[in-house]
């Protein structure tokens, strides 16, 4: 989460925004779904330039082999075109870092190509992330003379800017979707320009974001309904630099507002089902050129007028939502279900030379829909949207001006089947207009914040006084009538922060302390000390406590702490800002132990912060005695709580059989499938280890963990080839297979002493209580300990914690 101070950005909004030199406007174009036409480049190249959009940011993974071959035809296309640039995104996520002499050598091929977009002469390069090989760039820079504006949003805004001393001229945010159900604010991007200080800013603007491709972990949905018309207003305030279009064509996160090319849709081989292959997103572009002149131009002429829609094809409530989740645990951010995310709504834009009325008929049921938003004047861009209400069908979007159309248009039917993606249509007049558009002269007259902010900032913003630390601008126009003064001094109350100043001071001259926009909790008439926020006050809310389901109790009551806490499994019981996370200390991936078991990405987070965080802190077995019915317990961290063992008396502990199909392709070619049922040894034991806890260098004080068995179980399995296929003579003839397992979640546990099933951190200089005898054993893993007790896995799941022999011993007999 960023974490910044945000009084320089509240003093800086009283100053005019129009900051940016040489405006322009990108869209992110994925180069590995490119297919071998030089045509197909041309045809992109001319819609991107009919959309007024200035050049296509080329996204390009390390070690494709596509990359020399789509380059070169994407430069010749444009300077064929002409009256296009390109420039390279250098893509480190997607296979790794870029060798420092590739990166070199392909800027350096094209620098002085025609088509090469250029920032005061430098030839303009982006990446998408790679902020670890951040020191690279001043070579690079040196060699190829780029001006450098990397994607390092993973970092944040402070921490990019300061990446590598300081290499980057300038930044690129990806935070183009807002958080959970609220619309998009721009708090990140004042984030940016605040540590920009003056340097350019690449502001990111998406329509969407919906995914959900198994193969990379990734499902989930980020709010859309009116984020293109809302981030469009946004990019008026803001007024950066450049703006980059997320995305002309990255099909596999449904944020793509070029044509869809069929041929192009191989992320979709991995998806549950193609959510791309009918729903277009072509009618996105359709009033770009409107936003975009009036971004980089300040005017515009409107000549035609038309209405573009767009809505998810079906009821949020009458569909299986997939397990898709609103926000996601990979981002550190609360998840929510889909349908607390997104509207059952049909959203439209109106391009208008006077206002209409918009209309909106689904299974032809006529719902009068309604414009929230409308331009001062009365002529540009409208928004609104026209609620399902339960009804599903045809949809027919229509425009009317005193009882005569305008134009309308039909939309693909509203269904009860399930896809989070957006259809996108268009219906256009076919009468020419002309009507002068302009944003000079123009301030903010209609704004928001968040918290306790947003009275603050819905008085001041009308009023043309929204500073963009603590507000967001929702519209523009003419300087509004302000009341009298009143020569109210007003200040932040005790127990406020100085991100109050500007707006107390304002809002309460034009009224008095109590009024709506000067409320008494907020601001007096008393100066008093401020306090100065660890945290942003405008950062939503993250987990900070959680439980899991049956089987995944340690690992959610380790990961949710830390933000970490998928819905699926973990459910999140305190909430605040966030706490930082153990660092990575392992380079290895943890994943769940069956094959066919979702961990959500757990596994992964919570083995590379395993043990070796810290030093061991050995708990005394008495905790488990003791009349404390929740323990505390204390290290000084970071540390790793090794706690004692439960003690049982003597007992057996079974594991229910399982069935496991073992599919294998030999080096014949033939292919053997098997389906067994495995039977796991019995353990007989008089104690039951635990899972350590881990515990980071910014503890959570009183965190309450809940204490997870470990017992780990293993059978082996021998498959032999049927006697059909032939073995080579260097080949074994049969195949052995050691087969893991934890308890199902319907076993029950043998009873231990006391019951106790939770304990409570306290930080300690020296651990407390200390264990003299019956200590638990730090885990070969992670999250678990005394391991003499079979194997034992990281808190019951993750394959990859498990350090000792390779479970998959095959013998390399099966040909991949």
């Amino acid at each position: 989460m960023l974490i910044f101070s945000l009084l320089p950005l509240a003093l800086m909004a009283l100053e005019p925004l129009q900051r940016a030199h040489a405006k322009a406007v990108f869209a992110h174009f994925m180069v590995l779904i490119w297919q071998p036409f030089f045509l197909q480049w041309e045809d992109d190249i001319l819609m991107a330039k009919a959309a007024h959009i200035d050049a296509f940011a080329l996204n390009m993974a390390f070690d494709e082999l596509t990359n020399s071959v789509a380059i070169a035809h994407a430069y010749a296309a444009a300077d064929n075109v002409g009256g296009f640039k390109l420039f390279f995104s250098f893509d480190y996520a997607g296979n790794g870092p870029w060798s420092k002499s590739l990166v070199m050598s392909t800027i350096l091929n094209y620098k002085d190509r025609g088509a090469q977009y250029r920032h005061n002469g430098q030839p303009l390069v982006s990446t998408f992330e790679g902020p670890e090989r951040a020191e690279d760039w001043y070579d690079i820079k040196e060699v190829t003379g780029c001006f450098f504006v990397p994607d390092w949003s993973s970092l944040g805004a402070k921490a990019a800017i300061e990446a590598g001393g300081g290499v980057a001229d300038g930044l690129f945010s990806w935070a183009a979707w807002p958080w959970g159900p609220q619309n998009m604010d721009t708090y990140v991007d004042a984030s940016y320009l605040q540590y920009l200080d003056g340097r350019p800013y690449m502001m990111p603007v998406s329509p969407w974001f919906y995914t959900n491709l198994p193969e990379w972990k990734k499902n989930w949905l980020w709010r859309g309904d009116n984020l293109w018309y809302d981030r469009w207003q946004e990019v008026l305030t803001i007024q950066p630099e450049w703006v980059q279009i997320i995305s002309w064509n990255d099909y596999g996160e449904s944020h793509y507002i070029g044509p869809i090319r069929h041929e192009a849709l191989g992320a979709m081989r991995s998806a549950p089902f193609n959510f791309v292959e009918d729903m277009p997103h072509d009618a996105w572009r359709t009033f770009l050129p409107t936003a975009i002149d009036l971004y980089t131009k300040n005017s515009t002429i409107l000549s035609k007028e038309g209405v573009i829609f767009w809505y998810r094809p079906n009821l949020g409530s009458t569909c299986n939502d997939g397990s898709t989740t609103g926000n996601t645990a990979s981002q550190l951010q609360l998840e929510f279900y889909p349908t607390q995310v997104m509207g059952d709504a049909v959203f439209y834009t109106a391009q208008l030379a006077s206002t209409a009325d918009v209309t909106v008929s689904i299974g032809g049921v006529s719902i009068t829909g309604t414009w929230s938003d409308v331009p001062a004047g009365g002529a540009g861009l409208y928004h609104g949207n026209a609620t399902f209400e339960r009804h599903m069908g045809d949809v027919v979007v229509t425009l009317s001006r005193h009882g005569n159309r305008i134009a309308s248009a039909s939309g693909t039917p509203i269904t009860s089947s399930c896809n989070w993606n957006a259809w996108v249509g268009q219906a256009l007049s076919g009468s020419p207009v002309s009507k002068a558009l302009s944003t000079k002269n123009t301030v903010c007259i209609r704004g928001t914040g968040a918290n306790d902010f947003a009275p603050l900032c819905e008085f001041s913003c009308k009023y043309g006084y929204c500073p963009i630390g603590a507000c967001t601008c929702l519209a523009s126009g003419p300087q509004q009538e302000k009341p009298e003064l009143t020569g109210v001094i007003a200040y932040p109350v005790a127990g406020k922060s100085a991100d109050y100043s500007g707006l107390c001071a304002f809002n309460c001259n034009l009224g008095k302390i109590g009024d709506p926009g000067c409320p008494s909790d907020v601001c007096g008439t008393v100066e008093v000390p401020l306090v100065i926020p660890d945290v942003s006050p405008f950062a939503p809310p993250a987990c900070r406590s959680g439980v899991g389901s049956p089987g995944w109790e340690g690992l959610c009551s380790f990961a949710c702490n830390f933000g970490y806490c998928p819905s699926q499994i973990c459910t999140c019981t305190a909430t605040g800002s966030l706490n930082a996370a153990p660092p990575v200390t392992r380079d290895t991936e943890g994943f769940a132990l069956q094959p066919d078991v979702n961990d959500y990405g757990i596994c992964d987070f919570s083995c590379k912060r395993g043990s070796g965080s810290g030093e061991l802190a050995y708990i005394d077995g008495d905790i488990w005695k003791n009349a404390d019915p929740v323990p505390v317990i204390g290290c000084s961290p970071p540390c790793v709580l090794v706690l004692p063992p439960y003690e049982v008396p003597t007992t057996t502990i079974t594991c229910a059989p399982t069935t496991m199909t073992i599919i294998l392709n030999w080096e014949t070619r033939s292919t053997v499938t098997t389906v067994t049922t495995i039977s796991f040894p019995p353990i007989v034991t008089d104690r039951i280890p635990v899972f350590n806890i881990n515990i980071t260098q910014a503890a959570v004080e009183s965190a309450t963990y809940r204490v997870t068995p470990s017992l780990f179980f293993v059978a082996t399995v021998t498959v032999n080839p049927p006697t059909s296929v032939t073995i080579p003579p260097y080949s074994s003839s049969e195949l052995t297979y050691y087969v893991t397992s934890t308890p199902p979640a319907t076993e029950t546990w043998p009873p231990n002493i006391t019951g106790k099933t939770k304990v409570s951190f306290t930080s300690t200089d020296a651990t407390m209580p200390t264990c003299a005898a019956g200590c638990g054993e730090e885990c070969r893993g992670e999250h678990c300990n005394d391991c003499n007790q079979n194997r034992c896995s990281c808190a019951g799941c993750c394959k990859s914690c498990i350090n000792d022999d390779d479970d998959d011993d095959d013998d390399d007999d099966d040909d991949d």
